[in-house]
């Protein structure tokens, strides 16, 4: 008598068999003392396999960007700028040979392999390095097979990046204070040199003293002019004088009456033949006092003239003072210029200096302030679980493909059986 509908079900028109669900589940639950053996079998496989695998512990630190305690920092400080820092392999040449850390087995009674870890490997297979998302905090995670010493090296790890981080930024802020500082005792022995050529500027060209005579030459040539109109109303009036004494008598006659002198009278009589001498006349010579005045008025001039050309002459010849320019007054202007350049120069020389003294002090109160710094927010501790094997997951999946096995090898038997049953 069939057990399930589908044992009296015949044979379709084609030939071929139908199969239903019935057709799989009946082997299986006729098989189950068998399955679940084999399932537990790779639960016991799977279990002690993990059992004899090398624990492997995990150990965390977190650190924080903090931003430069100036304010000033040029780049935006990233975690992703500092992920560099905590995988540098200098650092993990020096935490490898430190702790003397070597490439494990995976086996727990294996021997471990020769050699330690290089430092690419080591960053490659036991160092992970993530950012918190959403925040400036990166997660550093060591893996080892001791808790403690995962530990450890989370912690130095940390420790030796924020150092690097540290020794950066003070040898940036270094290298700028020593370029200012080699500025900054350029531009003081500039300034010492320009303020000497500027005291020697001054010295020799006794600038007061140009000055003093600048002004006395232009009172000078003021005279000049003066002196100039002089000599020619002198000279006019010297050809004036001269034309009118060419023209007068140096000597006048003057005639008068004997009858007026007593004594001419008796002489008259006496030598005259003529009885009476009324009427006669006396005739005398005299010097003309114009011709005299004037003769006395063109000596004056003559002297007069002859002093103002000879003053003139030794203003003009001398020191030349009716040129376009008056050698004084251009030195004067020349010493002024070049005065004036080097004041002008030693000003900027010593707002220069100014300036690179107040950076050079900001930069040494910079030093180790400026530029994002890497801080531990939480150290490692040593982990009180290890993340590898994990035994409970390892012997549930032991267990399920054992059961999956279990379950093929039944169902490939008894359509084996059924197979060549049926012939």
């Amino acid at each position: 008598m069939p057990s399930h509908p589908h044992d009296a079900e015949a044979p379709s028109a084609t030939g071929v068999e139908e199969l239903s669900l019935w057709d799989f589940i009946d082997p299986l639950v006729a098989s189950w003392p068998l399955i679940a053996g084999i399932a537990v079998l790779g639960a016991v496989v799977a279990y002690t396999s993990a059992q004899l695998q090398r624990p492997m512990y995990e150990a965390s630190a977190i650190a924080r960007i903090a931003e430069s305690k100036t304010g000033d920092v040029v780049e935006v400080a990233r975690p992703e700028n500092f992920r560099p820092l905590l995988e540098n392999r200098a650092i993990a040449a020096e935490i490898i040979g430190e702790f003397d850390l070597r490439p494990a087995s995976a086996w727990r009674f294996s021997s471990s392999a020769s050699g330690v870890f290089r430092p690419d490997q080591f960053l490659r297979d036991r160092v992970t390095v993530d950012q918190v998302a959403g925040t400036n905090l990166l997660r550093v995670r060591v893996r080892h097979g001791d808790p403690e010493t995962a530990a450890r090296v989370a912690n130095a790890l940390v420790e030796r990046a924020l150092a690097l981080n540290r020794r950066l930024n003070q040898q940036e802020v270094v290298e700028a204070r020593d370029y200012i500082k080699s500025q900054l005792d350029e531009a003081a022995g500039r300034v010492e040199a320009l303020k000497g050529q500027l005291l020697a500027a001054k010295t020799g060209s006794q600038v007061d003293a140009l000055k003093a005579d600048t002004e006395g030459a232009l009172e000078l040539r003021a005279k000049l002019m003066e002196l100039d109109a002089s000599i020619e109303y002198e000279r006019a009036f010297l050809a004036a004088s001269e034309a009118e004494l060419k023209s007068a008598r140096q000597l006048v006659t003057t005639r008068r009456s004997i009858d007026r002198d007593p004594a001419l009278m008796e002489a008259a009589k006496e030598q005259a033949s003529r009885p009476s001498v009324l009427g006669l006349e006396l005739s005398e010579e005299q010097v003309n006092e114009s011709y005299s005045k004037l003769q006395e008025q063109v000596a004056e001039s003559r002297a007069k003239l002859a002093g103002q050309e000879r003053q003139r002459r030794l203003l003009v010849d001398d020191r030349r003072l009716n040129g376009a320019r008056l050698p004084v007054l251009s030195k004067l202007y020349e010493s002024e210029v070049a005065i004036a350049r080097l004041e002008a120069e030693y000003e900027m020389a010593l707002k220069l200096y100014t300036d690179l003294t107040a950076r050079y002090e900001d930069a040494r109160i910079r030093v180790g302030s400026r530029g994002a710094q890497l801080q531990i927010l939480d150290p490692a501790v040593t982990p009180t679980g290890r993340i590898s094997p994990r035994v409970a997951a390892l012997t549930q999946i032991g267990a399920v493909l054992g059961l999956l096995l279990a379950c093929l090898l039944v169902l490939v038997r008894h359509f084996y059986r059924r197979r060549y049953a049926g012939r």
